[in-house]
């Protein structure tokens, strides 16, 4: 499953199935851009060796990956980036290229992430997610002009959709990270 996902980028750029996912608003959004990011994020996982030394080097506690991801998805949810996008070859390959770059990044970076930063990030790409996806559900015109106006309502109600899990995968973490510290400060030996 992980060697289908960090191939994934290739197998979008099959003209075919590019067009079908892009085709619809929803599954553009909702699957192929967090597609890219996520199989950025298994490839940089998967590396090791001086590459990885030579990232840490420059992204100590991974808040360059971090922002990377953040700025790279803000620009994607843009209604006229999309557009670009579906016109433009050099524009789709620019998608592909920085969705995947900035997840390959932080798949190198989350050894090294706080809960701190990750919380900024999750917190961030979270709440860009939530106004983006009340902005094309509420827009009473079309945001993009090759989607109609249906397909920007149900991709707005996806982005919401992820964002509530991005809120909930964020409540877990920090619940994980308080339940190691209790137990960690319970098992520490009481001074006499």
């Amino acid at each position: 499953m992980r060697r289908l996902l960090i191939a994934s980028p290739l197998i979008w750029l099959i003209s075919p199935l590019r067009q079908a996912v892009e085709a619809s608003m929803f599954t553009h959004m909702v699957l192929q851009l967090p597609l890219l990011v996520f199989a950025g994020v298994f490839a940089g996982r998967r590396m090791s060796g001086p590459m990885t030394a030579r990232i840490a080097a420059f992204d100590a506690l991974g808040l360059s990956s971090a922002l990377m991801v953040i700025v790279t998805s803000f620009a994607w949810m843009i209604p006229s980036a999309l557009d670009l996008a579906l016109l433009s070859p050099a524009v789709n390959l620019l998608k592909f290229v920085s969705l995947w770059a900035s997840g390959f990044l932080l798949g190198t970076a989350l050894r090294r992430l706080t809960l701190g930063i990750e919380t900024f990030l999750l917190g961030n790409i979270g709440w860009m997610l939530a106004t983006a996806g009340l902005l094309y559900m509420d827009a009473t015109t079309r945001l993009c002009v090759n989607y109609l106006f249906d397909e920007q309502r149900a991709a707005g109600i996806g982005l919401m959709a992820m964002a509530v899990l991005l809120g909930i995968r964020l409540m877990v973490r920090w619940h994980a990270s308080g339940t190691r510290t209790s137990a960690h400060a319970g098992s520490a030996p009481v001074a006499e």
